[in-house]
């Protein structure tokens, strides 16, 4: 069992009474800011982007101090957890490396909420630009748009390299960014009017995603498939972390058959007129197929112009997911701050056998953790 940055020790302490103190500080232009946490909330969701926020309630300091909290500057906001181990020592990790976006003074009560959220929010910042899309790409002959690297680890770079342009000469030149996935040629169709829809669609469309998990590193990974390391064993009894259970099951947020509609553009005499791409995918067999439970379609859009192969797999990447929606798990636990969105636990009810879940979320409070998981669908089979 992997309990990330703490000490593997951890993973057994949480098991009984401890101690655990959650503390946190600003930095702004070069000056720490101590915080006074009185409340918070943090939590990581694959199903949001950032990936990561967090809402600290905090004791209102003076008013020069205030003035270094102003989110229309750089200001980091780095939230620590600190365990007692079994030794009397202090096992202190950053958690989150986290941007302000927000900050409300409330008097008389004379506290101030931080909102923070990880570094995509300053890519989104951003990424909505308005460049000719000559600038970006190749006019092809049929008036589209498209950019070929050499490698697709060149994609990365180039893409979000650009992204980050502005922000890498400036205070948030540490934020970095990391390919996980990539080794082969690929071509990326260009999107002149948001550059972040633009990699995350290429993303979906190659079967992977980009995010920051709080840590300062804006990374292209794999999409989550459950693993045999184990982040976290959820059980109930004397010695579980277990405290609250909800299981559902989910017609509404499910879908057996997906759309995905691609706007692009193309040239007809002097004027760009729309024109668009369809990708689509179903559950071919079993017993959540159409013929047998009857349809539930999704249908989204999609700036691009893919090939139609290429929006076929992005259309079964998104319906992989539907599927894995539908049955999930609604667990307060024992709080264990290493686990994240797309970590593997293993979750034990009063009934039933143990099974294996992904975390399509967590979040954390001073009362507790909330995980909530979902199944991947091993009964069906999506069209080729």
């Amino acid at each position: 069992m992997s309990t990330g940055v703490f000490h593997p020790s951890v993973a057994e302490l949480i098991t009984g009474t401890h101690q655990v103190i959650v503390t946190a500080r600003a930095i702004s232009g070069g000056t720490t800011v101590p915080l006074d946490v009185e409340d918070y909330l943090v939590d990581w969701t694959e199903r949001r982007t950032p990936r990561c926020t967090a809402t600290l309630v905090c004791a209102a300091p003076d008013e020069a101090t205030l003035a270094l909290l102003d989110p229309r500057t750089y200001v980091r906001v780095i939230v620590t957890v600190s365990y007692r181990l079994a030794s009397g020592s202090w096992d202190a990790h950053d958690v989150a490396h986290l941007q302000l976006r927000d900050r409300t003074v409330n008097r008389p009560r004379d506290t101030v909420t931080l909102t923070c959220a990880s570094h995509e929010a300053a890519v989104l910042d951003f990424s909505p630009m308005t460049q000719h899309p000559d600038d970006y790409g190749t006019a092809m002959p049929d008036g589209t748009y498209t950019t070929t690297w050499d490698s697709a680890s060149g994609m990365t770079r180039n893409i979000i390299a650009d992204m980050l342009l502005e922000l890498l000469a400036g205070p948030m030149s540490d934020v970095t960014v990391v390919d996980e996935v990539h080794s082969g040629p690929a071509t990326v169709p260009i999107n002149p009017n948001d550059r972040w829809d633009q990699f995350e669609s290429a993303a979906e469309q190659n079967g992977y995603e980009i995010l920051d998990a709080g840590d300062r590193v804006i990374r292209l990974a794999a999409l989550p498939a459950l693993s045999p390391d184990t982040a976290l064993a959820l059980t109930v009894g004397a010695n579980g972390t277990i405290e609250d259970s909800d299981a559902g099951v989910d017609r509404d947020g499910w879908a057996n058959f997906v759309t995905l509609r691609y706007r692009w553009q193309e040239m007809s005499g002097t004027e760009r007129v729309d024109r668009f791409t369809y990708g689509q995918q179903w559950v071919q067999s079993g017993p959540y197929a159409p013929t047998s439970s009857g349809w539930k379609t999704l249908v989204e859009d999609r700036d691009g112009h893919p090939g139609q192969q290429q929006a076929n797999q992005a259309a079964a990447n998104l319906l992989s997911r539907m599927l894995s929606r539908a049955r999930s798990h609604t667990l307060t636990a024992v709080p264990a701050w290493w686990l994240r969105a797309g970590h593997t636990v293993t979750v034990q009810l009063p009934t039933g056998p143990q099974e294996r879940h992904l975390v399509a979320g967590v979040v954390f409070r001073p009362t507790g953790m909330t995980v909530v998981t979902r199944l991947p669908d091993s009964v069906s089979t999506i069209g080729a």
